[in-house]
Parts: structure tokens; C-alpha cells; sequence
């Protein structure tokens, strides 16, 4: 009875250490986040808003007509089938 009373004892002795010591863990990980705290965001460039009535900028402009360009170039190769297909697209 006595030995089982002293076991008893050392396991709760040894339940309180492992309580404290996971205690003082959680909480230096808490204060260390809370010091530190989480990284910043990334600086973008400030975003340019265009309302709708100012209508394509010159780059657009340039860009569209070398696509249109390139399209028309790649049908000049084409055969009268295949350009009949697309007219009737």
C-alpha cells in the first residue's frame, strides 16, 4: 500500500512536469508570434484603372493589327475552300 501510494505520487509528479514544460512551450511559441508577427505583404505597383470610354491605347491598337496581319497572311496560303468555310463562318 505504501509503495502504491508512492508510485502514485512520482506519476503525478512526473504528469505535473510534462504539463508545465508543454505549457512553457505553447507559450514562448505564442509571445515569439506574437513578437514577430506575420510577414508583410509584398509591395505591387498601384493598379491603373482606365474608364471605358477612353478606348483602346495606341500599344492595343498596334498589337491588333499584327494579329489581324498575321491572320490575313495565314489565309493568303490558304486554299478558296478553306477561305469559303471561313466566310461562311
Amino acid at each position: 500500500m505504501r509503495n502504491a501510494n508512492e508510485d502514485l505520487k512520482k506519476q503525478l509528479e512526473q504528469v505535473k512536469h510534462e504539463i508545465i514544460h508543454q505549457v512553457d512551450q505553447n507559450t514562448e511559441r505564442t509571445v515569439h508570434k506574437a513578437l514577430i508577427g506575420p510577414r508583410p505583404q509584398p509591395i505591387s505597383a498601384p493598379r491603373v484603372r482606365r474608364s471605358i470610354t477612353e478606348g483602346p491605347t495606341e500599344e492595343e491598337k498596334r498589337k491588333s493589327t499584327g494579329i489581324f496581319k498575321k491572320a490575313l497572311k495565314g489565309l493568303s496560303m490558304k486554299s478558296e475552300k478553306d477561305l469559303s468555310r471561313i466566310e461562311d463562318m
